[in-house]
């Protein structure tokens, strides 16, 4: 065989046989140790927890069954994620990450960018996630949901704290009531988005619409989080408007609709509140 046959074998052997040995030999456990403690370094609220790390080309790490926890509390799991540099960003003081990954039968998006002073500037988009499945609400003891799950995210921080904001949509829902409002046990929901902000301890809903089979409605307020997430506070306030078919069903018909609509207006619905916990809530009017 000449130089020139050897040269070749040599060029396409060498990065295979490379190729090989990271890809089995490398070391998930160190891995997913490293990026477990950075995330907790970043912000001690925020947790996360992987079960294997593998390399990927074009070059990056899939993660598989990792959770994020928010004070202990588990709120997501992710199936499946890769996560890829943008190569050009590790030659500067700037570093941006993009992922995609599965998640309850749905798909997340999105891109981290670590800045020169720490800080951290994180972005995803949502589709298709069921809710029903979501670590977080699969748990709790109070209200169950389920339906699509469409959104974004967006969280701008450091080490010392930072905002998150969560804006979303679903569709095709249905709340089953850990208390039934007047004879109801489970609310038909056709539409439902919200806009919350989460700053350290304070959860604010700044608007959240219900359009439904029975009621349509809208709410503002926040959540005082405590520890475990269950425990933590409601303040919320809004309007319910019950369909004319929903109150016909009550037995309250006529009379019902030309109260609520002398006082608070037809097109307003009637004031309602929301208070007690997330576990359990309670509804007064």
């Amino acid at each position: 065989m000449n130089d020139t046959g050897k040269r070749l074998i040599c060029f396409i052997y060498i990065p295979v046989i490379a190729v090989f040995f990271i890809y089995y030999l490398f070391p998930s456990d160190m891995a997913k140790k490293y990026i477990e403690c950075r995330i907790d370094g970043i912000n001690s609220d925020f947790n996360i927890t992987i079960g294997h790390v593998k390399p990927v080309f074009p070059p990056g790490l899939r993660f598989y069954d990792a959770t994020v926890e928010y004070i202990n509390d588990s709120l997501f799991n992710v199936k499946e994620l890769s996560i890829m540099p943008g190569l050009l960003s590790l030659l500067g003081q700037n570093k941006t990450y993009s992922f995609k990954g599965k998640a309850y039968a749905g798909v997340l998006e999105g891109r981290v960018d670590i800045l020169e002073d720490k800080s951290i500037v994180f972005e995803t988009d949502l589709a298709e996630i069921n809710l029903e499945d979501i670590t977080f609400i699969r748990k709790r003891d109070g209200p169950k949901i389920s339906g699509i799950l469409d959104g974004s995210i967006e969280f701008n921080g450091n080490a010392s704290g930072g905002a998150l904001n969560v804006k979303f949509n679903a569709s095709d829902c249905e709340v089953r009531l850990s208390i039934p409002v007047f004879t109801l046990k489970s609310i038909h929901i056709n539409g439902f988005d919200a806009d919350i902000k989460i700053d350290g301890r304070k959860l604010v809903v700044k608007h959240c619409a219900i359009k439904g089979k029975e009621i349509d409605g809208s709410f503002s307020g926040f959540v005082i989080i405590k520890e475990p997430f269950g425990k933590s506070v409601l303040k919320l306030a809004g309007t319910i408007k019950p369909h004319n078919s929903f109150l016909a069903n009550q037995g309250l018909g006529f009379a019902s609709n030309l109260f609520f609509s002398k006082r608070h207006g037809a097109q307003k619905g009637f004031p309602v509140r929301l208070r007690g916990t997330i576990d359990k809530p309670g509804f007064s009017l």
